[in-house]
């Protein structure tokens, strides 16, 4: 069966750990689900972004040849998910420097859209604090924007945002 199939077939959390032990046995599959996550398909899309954010989390070494086609889906996501799982991801990375001004004002973007989840806005904080530490002279404007959306936050913004403001 192939990987597109398997993804419309369902949408469970067992599918998604299954697709995620295929992409540790066969790293190439990355490339395929950020593929799909970029695709036009927003079922497609939704479904590709959730074993990408659950490989993200332990195993984001795999997706170092996929940066650039991981920060290229959130230029237009075409569902939440696609923003969500590609930030949980990069938020574990150590972005190559030439990639670091688009995603720092993608997060910028993102962070300061009050449309935008909690979870995008979360994993948006991280990785922009995380290019800050590299480049100290955002931290003014993550700070302005991080405290922009306290005031009608969620407990998991105000969690994460005082964590990072302490370092800010």
């Amino acid at each position: 069966m192939d990987l597109k199939h398997l993804l419309l077939s369902e949408h469970s959390r067992e599918l998604s750990g299954h697709i995620m032990e295929m992409a540790i046995v066969d790293p190439k599959l990355v490339g395929e689900l950020i593929d799909f996550m970029n695709s036009n398909n927003v079922l497609l899309a939704q479904r590709a972004g959730w074993p990408i954010g659950l490989l993200g989390t332990s195993h984001h070494h795999l997706f170092a040849p996929y940066i650039s086609k991981l920060i290229n889906c959130l230029k237009d996501p075409v569902h939440p998910a696609v923003s969500r799982n590609a930030y949980r991801v990069l938020q574990f990375m150590s972005v190559p420097e030439e990639y670091e001004g688009i995603l720092f004002d993608l997060c910028s973007r993102d962070l300061s859209n009050p449309k935008n989840p909690v979870a995008i806005k979360v994993f948006c904080m991280t990785v922009a604090f995380n290019i800050c530490k590299r480049h100290p002279g955002l931290k003014p404007e993550l700070k302005l924007l991080i405290e922009a959306g306290l005031e009608h936050s969620s407990a998991g913004y105000r969690s994460r945002s005082i964590k990072l403001l302490k370092h800010l």
